[in-house]
């Protein structure tokens, strides 16, 4: 994983419960929290800290995961926003993300693993995308695709109804759009 993940982390755990509780979170789970953004660290260092934040407050780690997400995906997005220009809305966002966006990526950190989206049905209120990562942070996806959802300005739902981590034979992301009134 790479480190400008722990980074944006690190920032949503010091906006939400002070300067230092990132540090209470390294100290409790044995972790020296040297994350430079151009490293790569071991995808388990971060499962243990989101596991801690998870059960310091007071919620499952895959709602932790999805919350951490949510606001990575608004982060980064306002990070790039002369790559997030081109898009009018999620839809066209999520559409692009092996194309447009992981190559992008890839130009800023050579080495980084990005998980790989597919569409796989498409209405006019609804996209499926197919989620695929050895990191199984299906979780941390949903809350991206929320947080883009956020980012500009639209309603959706957006479920999970096929998992690998249910033993189903895939993960599938269901974005539900519904009117802006």
């Amino acid at each position: 994983m790479k480190g400008i993940v722990f980074n944006v982390l690190r920032g949503m755990v010091q906006d939400k419960s002070g300067l230092d509780s990132w540090d209470r979170a390294l100290m409790a789970t044995g972790l020296d929290g040297a994350y430079t953004s151009l490293g790569s660290y071991p995808d388990q260092e971060l499962i243990r800290i989101v596991n801690h934040l998870a059960k310091e407050a007071g919620t499952s780690s895959t709602t932790y995961l999805r919350q951490f997400g949510r606001h990575a995906c608004r982060a980064m997005l306002d990070s790039c926003r002369h790559i997030t220009a081109q898009f009018a809305d999620s839809r066209s966002l999520l559409r692009a993300l092996n194309q447009i966006i992981h190559p992008e990526v890839r130009k800023l950190y050579p080495d980084s693993e990005t998980p790989d989206f597919r569409v796989i049905k498409e209405s006019s209120v609804m996209i499926d995308l197919e989620y695929a990562s050895q990191r199984s942070l299906c979780s941390f996806a949903l809350g991206m695709a929320a947080g883009a959802v956020d980012y500009f300005g639209e309603k959706a739902e957006i479920s999970h109804p096929v998992c690998r981590l249910r033993d189903d034979s895939a993960c599938i992301l269901r974005v539900h759009y519904f009117p802006i009134r």
